[in-house]
């Protein structure tokens, strides 16, 4: 996460975007991948919030034979206002995480549709007699 904020400050996420380009129509298992990662990762996203949602209702309703979690660990200052804390501070870091991973995996899967494409014009231009 902090070489997100470093990266952003310093313009290096513009410079990505502005060079990576989306792949075209022509493409279509390099789009068909992303959209699997983005649907997979969506799933992931709602499975961490159903998650965090249940250890906070269970914490709130003081239902802890249900938890596998240390409950200690979260008192570890004697006030029952942390342990809400400690929950929403892991589920942040989760979520930004799983975007983060996101990112890294689309641009990922667009540079080897690129490297792909480009292999395609070699052989290409090797069948031609160019090289």
């Amino acid at each position: 996460m902090i070489f997100i904020i470093y990266w952003q400050s310093r313009g290096h996420i513009d410079y990505l975007f502005a060079n990576i380009t989306w792949p075209s129509d022509q493409d279509r298992t390099t789009l068909k991948s992303i959209k699997l990662t983005i649907m997979f990762m969506s799933f992931s996203l709602s499975l961490i919030t159903v998650i965090f949602g249940l250890l906070a209702y269970f914490v709130a309703t003081e239902q802890y034979e249900y938890l596998i979690t240390n409950i200690e660990a979260m008192d570890a200052y004697r006030l029952k206002i942390l342990r809400y804390l400690f929950i929403l501070i892991n589920y942040l870091g989760s979520v930004i995480w799983l975007i983060v991973l996101i990112f890294y995996v689309v641009f990922c899967i667009i540079l080897h549709g690129k490297f792909i494409r480009f292999n395609q014009e070699l052989e290409d231009s090797k069948i031609l007699g160019i090289w």
